[in-house]
C-alpha cells in the first residue's frame, strides 16, 4: 500500500510546485502608453531611479515616445513616463535633436508629478520645488539641452557615492538649479514651484517659438538660441 500512496503523493507535491511556481512568475500588465516598434531600450543604472523603481527596469526612448517600463512590488509590469532622466536616457533624447522637439513640447503640460531638474534633489536648496514637481519642465529643459549643446561627451562610470550624482549630471547641467521660477519670485524662488497652469503657459511659449523656426535646420536653430536666448526669456517665466 505504502509503495502506491508514496508515488502519488510525491506527484501531487510536484504538480503543487509547479503550479505554485507558475503563478509566482506571472505579472499583470498596466500600460497607459503605446510603445512604437522604433525605441531604443536603455537600462541605465543611477542612484536615484534605482531607488524608485526595481532592478527590473527598461527606458524607452524614440523621436515620439519617452517611457520607463518596471515591475513594482505587487509584481506588476507598470509602463509610464519617465520619473526622472538618466544620464543615458538624456542623451539619447539629445541624439534626435529636432526631430524630438514636437513631442518634448507636447510633453511640457502633462499633470504628472516626479523629480524636476537635473541637480540632487536631496541636496538642492530648493527641495521643495524639485521633489513632486510636474514633470513636464524636465521636457521643457531638454528643448533646452538640444538647442544649447551640439553634443554631450560620453558619461564616465564613477564608484558609488554621495557625490555620484552631481559627477554624472555635470555634461548636462545649463543652469544651476534647472527648473523654471516665475520671474516675480526670483529673489523668494522656493515660493514659485509650477501648477498646470503655468505649464499651459510655458507650453504655448515653446510651440510659438517652434512654429515659428521648426523648417530651420538643426544648425541655424542652435546659431540663432546663442543669439536670442531661451523662448522663456521674453515671457513672466526663467530658468535657474
Amino acid at each position: 500500500m505504502k509503495k502506491i500512496i508514496l508515488p502519488i503523493i510525491l506527484l501531487l507535491c510536484i504538480c503543487c510546485c509547479n503550479v505554485m511556481h507558475e503563478k509566482s512568475g506571472e505579472r499583470v500588465g498596466k500600460s497607459n502608453m503605446n510603445i512604437p516598434s522604433d525605441v531604443v531600450i536603455i537600462r541605465d543604472s543611477f542612484p536615484i531611479s534605482s531607488d524608485l523603481y526595481s532592478d527590473e527596469k527598461e527606458y524607452f526612448v524614440s523621436k515620439n515616445y519617452i517611457g520607463i517600463r518596471y515591475v513594482s512590488e505587487g509584481d506588476t509590469i507598470i509602463e509610464e513616463p519617465v520619473f526622472s532622466l538618466t544620464p543615458n536616457v538624456m542623451k539619447e533624447i539629445h541624439s534626435y535633436g529636432k526631430e524630438v522637439i514636437p513631442y518634448l513640447i507636447s510633453h511640457i503640460d502633462m499633470d504628472k508629478n516626479g523629480i524636476a531638474g537635473f541637480v540632487n534633489p536631496y541636496d538642492s536648496n530648493l527641495q521643495n520645488m524639485v521633489i513632486g514637481s510636474l514633470l513636464g519642465v524636465n521636457y521643457a529643459y531638454m528643448i533646452e539641452l538640444i538647442m544649447t549643446k551640439d553634443s554631450i561627451m560620453d558619461n564616465v562610470a564613477f564608484a558609488d557615492g554621495n557625490d555620484v550624482w552631481d559627477r554624472k549630471m555635470k555634461p548636462y547641467r545649463l543652469y544651476g538649479q534647472c527648473v523654471i521660477i516665475r520671474k516675480k519670485d526670483k529673489d523668494n524662488p522656493q515660493k514659485s514651484k509650477m501648477t498646470v497652469d503655468d505649464m499651459k503657459t510655458i507650453k504655448a511659449i515653446y510651440n510659438k517659438w517652434w512654429e515659428s523656426n521648426k523648417d530651420e535646420n538643426l544648425d541655424a536653430l542652435r546659431k540663432k538660441w546663442r543669439e536670442e536666448g531661451s523662448p522663456l526669456q521674453n515671457s513672466p517665466y526663467m530658468w535657474i
